[in-house]
């Protein structure tokens, strides 16, 4: 993972250590390099343990531009086979290795960059879900003899989404989503008119918070955070992660009526 986009607004976000174009920047001074190992004890008298607890970095982040990590890795990796016999721990090393490493887990678990991490993770996760659930959801329409979701509900156009749903193996709410999604124009009534009240709801209280971060409505917002991770997006709604990519991701926030 890549550390190191500033957020909106040209600052640097809490946790997070700037990477762009080859190098990486000192978070105590402020200047760009290829590593800050050497930079750190020579013009700051710190170590790299010293300077991810100030900043709340990851424990484990490597403090090198991208290609040297590499770099670093295939060279590790090449010379690894033949050293491996002589490299074996043994038995007491390797207890002070894991008691170490659990050591560092528990000292990190609190640092902003920690959860930043985590919470990219969870939201990959999160689209990795969808993805298959989607998948699931085209293979039981073809299951039932249909092309795909959109023939299956063009189909049964004139049922009401919990039959639709019985027969998906999802639940009414569930259904009333994809027939949103895959036959848009139907009038919706019972739990999928709620749920369109709720985005409605949901839209507007989202704009407010666009309007207070400066822009005119949630779709400029995303606009102008046009390839920022969505931590940048996270920040200036005030909202998880997960929730800001569930707003890029909905096409419902870029000006799409809801009716």
């Amino acid at each position: 993972m890549i550390f190191g986009r500033n957020d909106a607004r040209g600052g640097v976000v809490r946790g997070v250590q700037p990477e762009a174009g080859g190098r990486v920047m000192c978070l105590e001074c402020g200047r760009w390099l290829r590593t800050l190992g050497s930079h750190l004890h020579a013009m700051h008298a710190m170590d790299s343990a010293e300077y991810r607890y100030r900043h709340e970095l990851p424990v484990g982040l490597a403090l090198a531009a991208r290609d040297l990590r590499d770099a670093y890795a295939s060279s590790a990796r090449a010379l690894y086979p033949a050293k491996r016999e002589r490299l074996q721990p043994g038995e007491a090393a390797r207890a002070r290795g894991l008691e170490n490493a659990r050591k560092a887990k528990r000292e990190s678990a609190s640092r902003a960059g920690t959860r930043i991490l985590a919470q990219e993770q969870a939201a990959q996760r999160g689209r990795q879900q969808a993805a298959r659930a989607a998948a699931r959801h085209e293979e039981r329409a073809r299951e039932l003899g249909y092309g795909s979701l959109a023939a299956f509900f063009a189909a049964f156009d004139a049922y009401p989404d919990r039959h639709a749903g019985m027969l998906l193996g999802v639940s009414e709410t569930t259904a009333s989503n994809l027939r949103a999604r895959h036959a848009p124009g139907r009038e919706v009534t019972g739990a999928a008119r709620r749920a369109q009240q709720t985005r409605r709801s949901t839209r507007r209280l989202y704009d407010q918070r666009a309007r207070a971060a400066g822009y005119a409505t949630i779709a400029a917002l995303l606009a102008a955070c046009e390839g920022e991770p969505d931590r940048v997006v996270a920040g200036l709604l005030g909202v998880s992660v997960q929730t800001a990519n569930r707003i890029r991701r909905d096409p419902r926030m870029l000006g799409v009526d809801f009716a």
